[in-house]
């Protein structure tokens, strides 16, 4: 999906012209956002992650619980990037 905005700048990808959009500074636009949502999304997966790992009977994470949703987070971070079809 190609977003046209007036900051659209044309760049030369092979032989095929792609359109790279682009956002001014102070100025969120529709992709911007659908990227923090998303990554508030896989925040939250981490934590959600964390709560019920906790919820095994012995496991107390104490002083490192935030360490521990952390790295929930880039792990969940991960397995959603092994299960999309990413473009780059």
């Amino acid at each position: 999906m190609v977003f046209m905005c007036k900051y659209s700048v044309k760049k030369n990808i092979g032989r095929k012209l792609k359109m790279v959009t682009t956002s001014a500074r102070f100025n969120l636009i529709k992709p911007d956002l659908l990227k923090i949502v998303k990554g508030a999304g896989v925040a939250a997966a981490g934590a959600v992650a964390t709560v019920l790992l906790q919820m095994i009977p012995g496991i107390d994470f104490g002083p490192y619980t935030v360490a521990v949703v952390a790295l929930n987070s880039v792990i969940c971070n991960a397995i959603l990037k092994f299960v999309s079809v990413n473009k780059y």
